[in-house]
């Protein structure tokens, strides 16, 4: 009896260890942000932490953003860079539905519709953004929609 309560306390011992070594998906997407930042470092490694937070958690929007704009500057991928707008809008289309008044989420559509060429609903949803507190683009509104 007492050799089995060794064993599973070792057991959990191990698998504890096992899961604090293991990274979350904002820790991968941490990395991907470092990564690209550094001018000298290669795409890749940015894409794959990014693809690593996506694996993680599906509905990241941010990592899909992030990993997209890798594709089309650091990688010339015009493809795979509009899927990965693609899917920031549609998630950050579900999340205003449910939210409306989730400013990053209009902000983040509105980076991914111009990223894709749709100028007139990026600077709606820059508008929105704006509107709802994240002055974060508020330069590239100015600049960018003049109607």
């Amino acid at each position: 009896m007492l050799n089995r309560l060794f064993v599973l306390i070792v057991f959990l011992f191990v698998l504890s260890l096992d899961t604090l070594s293991q990274k979350t998906a904002v820790e991968y997407y941490n990395s991907g942000i470092k990564q690209r930042i550094k001018r000298s470092s290669n795409p890749v490694s940015a894409i794959k932490a990014f693809t690593k937070a996506i694996e993680l958690d599906s509905n990241y929007y941010e990592a899909y953003f992030q990993r997209g704009l890798r594709w089309k500057h650091g990688n010339k991928d015009s493809t795979l860079a509009v899927q990965d707008f693609i899917k920031v809008k549609v998630l950050c289309t579900l999340i205003i539905e449910n939210n409306p008044s989730d400013a990053s989420a209009y902000t983040y559509r509105a980076n991914a519709k111009y990223n894709t060429g749709d100028i007139t609903g990026a600077c709606l949803d820059y508008r929105e953004g704006l509107k709802l507190g994240d002055n974060s683009m508020k330069l590239v509104e100015k600049k960018l929609c003049k109607f």
